[in-house]
């Protein structure tokens, strides 16, 4: 696992340029704050480095699970819904979308599976919810940026439907 750790660090350092020059905002979602000293700091400085950024966002999703971020969101909003912060009666889904790692962003309107796995494995659970899943038998070190054309290409001929 300290490899992964080392390339964390090392794509955070090498990549942090090239972000600024694209003015790409990173974010990182998960549990972050518990990796290693040295990957926590590399990310830290990629997300204050970019942090005025206004062109896309970069999620990273690092020692995340959707479980752990639906319970942290359900204690939270208790939380305020114990000191009076907040309503009972006035939560919405997007009340419950402010308590999220990803406050603030869209949901996803696709999520590429790799690998040729058919689930979520509990990865944004609740974001989800009317997200279009395109799964390729690809391994992710193989998937290409032709790979990735294909499945837009894929998205672009659906019709969304929102769960209607």
């Amino acid at each position: 696992i300290s490899i992964l750790f080392d390339l964390c660090s090392a794509f955070a350092y090498q990549e942090l340029e090239g972000l600024r020059r694209d003015n790409v905002r990173v974010r990182v979602i998960g549990k972050w704050e518990a990796l290693p000293d040295r990957p926590r700091r590399a990310l830290q400085n990629l997300v204050d480095k970019t942090a005025t950024n206004t062109g896309l966002v970069l999620n990273l999703a690092v020692n995340y699970s959707a479980r752990t971020e639906l319970r942290e969101a359900v204690h939270a909003l208790a939380g305020d819904l114990r000191s009076g912060a907040l309503d009972a009666s006035a939560i919405t889904d997007d009340t419950l979308s402010e308590y999220l790692y990803t406050k603030g962003m869209p949901d996803p309107d696709l999520l590429i599976r790799p690998g040729g796995e058919y689930r979520l494995s509990n990865f944004l659970l609740y974001q989800c919810a009317y997200t279009e899943l395109y799964v390729t038998e690809v391994c992710w070190p193989e998937f290409s940026r032709d790979h990735f054309t294909m499945a837009v290409a894929e998205y672009q001929r659906r019709q969304r439907r929102f769960g209607r």
